[in-house]
């Protein structure tokens, strides 16, 4: 698929997944103004657009840092941990929205408070999660 810049429209191709031969191609009009706003991609850029160099920079320490934590945990115990947040993703779901302004109060203030924790309390109360999953 290829998207012309100048152009509101991509070229599709269709491949036959077998021998590679190009059966057609067609092309299919789209519209980017519609997407403004939808892409979460677009709210991250816009929340470190206010943040200054260093600040940004911290942030992506602070990132790099939880990462790190949670791949120093073991499998299991990782595995346990997202199967946890995927259950916490189905049933935010089914929540009314000022429910949903709450939760997403209440899980902000837990995140900050885990971002100003040290590396080693960090994959400590990580553990701890984990084993109270089990």
């Amino acid at each position: 698929m290829t998207q012309n810049d100048d152009a509101n429209f991509t070229t599709v191709y269709v491949v036959d997944a077998l021998n590679g031969e190009l059966i057609t191609t067609f092309d299919k009009a789209f519209d980017n103004s519609s997407k403004d706003g939808k892409w979460i991609h677009h709210e991250f850029k816009g929340e470190f657009a206010e943040l200054s160099a260093e600040q940004r920079e911290a942030k992506f320490v602070q990132f790099n840092e939880m990462k790190q934590a949670f791949a120093s945990i073991p499998d299991e115990g990782r595995n346990l941990i997202k199967s946890h947040f995927n259950g916490m993703k189905q049933e935010f779901t089914n929540l009314s929205d000022e429910d949903k302004v709450a939760m997403r109060a209440e899980f902000k203030s837990q995140m900050d408070e885990f971002s100003a924790l040290s590396f080693d309390a960090k994959v400590l109360y990580l553990q701890e999660l984990a084993n109270s999953l089990k």
